[in-house]
């Protein structure tokens, strides 16, 4: 009689923790720094009913949107890095499951992480607080 062999290896709760980080850590910085950026910009430039003149917004504002950037980037540069260990690591046909998700870590950390850095090329390009 043959022995079969599992669909996927039972992985560690350490394991599934990191392979969760990794896939998530790319989308989850972006959007994390999306909704940073919006709201401190919208409050910069509009702090009470009336829009501010461009250039008024003070260099502070900016500094804490470049902080966010940065921090996102190297979030999803971390997912990145874990991703590609635990896709090393993973071996033998019932670690499939290991591959996959640390691939699509790979992949969601990599498209994010261009996203964000479109995001702050922008943020050295657009004036803020310009109608």
């Amino acid at each position: 009689m043959t022995e079969l062999v599992p669909p996927f290896a039972p992985d560690t709760l350490r394991r599934l923790a990191a392979l969760a980080f990794a896939a998530g850590a790319g989308p989850m910085a972006w959007s994390a720094h999306i909704v940073v950026n919006y709201a401190l910009a919208s409050r910069l430039c509009f702090p009470n009913r009336e829009p501010l003149i461009a250039g008024h917004a003070g260099a502070g504002g900016w500094a804490v949107m470049l902080a966010s950037d940065l921090l996102a980037l190297a979030i999803c540069g971390t997912g990145m890095l874990l991703s590609s260990r635990l896709k090393r690591q993973a071996h033998g046909p019932e670690a499939e499951r290991t591959r996959f998700v640390a691939q699509c870590g790979l992949f969601a950390g990599g498209g994010f992480a261009l996203a964000t850095l479109f995001d702050t090329i922008a943020l050295f390009m657009v004036p803020l607080c310009t109608l």
